[in-house]
């Protein structure tokens, strides 16, 4: 079966191919991808647009230590899901999360080795 259209995503590649064309689908609800398994890796500005029901998002490296990052955002990445549970994303790349994200579901927030200076509006 195709990544995009299975409910939990743990492939590597197949997680790479989804976030990088932005061919995610509503059956999505959870990803865990550990980013010392790949390369680099550019996200398609509408990486999680299309995946409306993803719950568990989990982006971590098991070495504990910073190290270049290796996953790039688009400049117009925007947009993280309302519905997400949790959001573990080591090593993010950006200074605050989308201005669009609002956590009203959100549980557990694990962001490691990030460059988080704000979570978003009125969160410093």
């Amino acid at each position: 079966e195709e990544p995009e259209k299975r409910e939990f995503l743990v492939d590597s590649q197949g997680i790479c191919d989804v976030l990088s064309e932005g061919i995610g689908t509503p059956k999505v609800l959870g990803i865990s991808l550990n980013i010392d398994e790949i390369g680099e890796l550019y996200l398609h500005e509408d990486a999680f647009t299309r995946m409306r029901n993803l719950r568990f998002l989990k982006i971590y490296t098991i070495h504990g230590f910073i190290r270049e990052v290796k996953l790039q955002l688009h400049e117009n990445f925007d947009y993280l899901l309302p519905k997400l549970i949790l959001l573990h994303w080591d090593e993010y790349p950006m200074r605050c999360l989308p201005s669009k994200f609002r956590p009203e579901n959100l549980v557990r927030l694990i962001m490691k080795y990030s460059k988080l200076e704000k979570l978003w509006e009125g969160i410093v």
